[in-house]
């Protein structure tokens, strides 16, 4: 985990001395991915995902549900970028399921596969909407 971490504990600055954990670095400790999704504005994304998906609850749960949490996981506290969008704790995650509650809404407004026929349409609507979402989560 040490190697994995490793890169938080470098400074920003190069050609400056390293400072140490005593000097005011500070660590973020590992979350589980109910804790990382538990604010209120994320559980609403959550909830806005869940009814674009238009999934039954089961199937959403086990296949939409469990790579969210998976991803919280892995992105933990990062934020998506230096000084810009998303730029505090929490930011990766929060940009994550912006982007992907965005592609559902465009998924909603689409017939796929594209020039398929109106029963191959409808047979494969849930297939579609999930591959969708896990091209946007990743």
């Amino acid at each position: 985990m040490r190697a994995l971490t490793s890169w938080i504990w470098q400074p920003r600055s190069r050609g400056k001395e390293q400072p140490t954990r005593s000097q005011g670095v500070s660590s973020v400790p590992i979350q589980d991915a109910e804790t990382l999704l538990a604010p209120p504005h994320r559980r609403t994304t959550l909830d806005e995902i869940a009814a674009l998906t238009r999934l039954p609850t089961r199937h959403h749960n086990a296949l939409v549900l469990t790579a969210i949490h998976n991803y919280a996981a892995f992105v933990q506290q990062l934020p998506a970028s230096e000084a810009h969008h998303h730029a505090g704790r929490g930011g990766m995650l929060d940009h994550g399921l912006e982007v992907l509650r965005q592609a559902l809404l465009v998924r909603r407004g689409r017939l796929l596969p594209i020039g398929g026929a109106p029963e191959q349409v409808a047979h494969q609507h849930d297939i579609w909407t999930y591959a969708v979402a896990m091209a946007a989560l990743l």
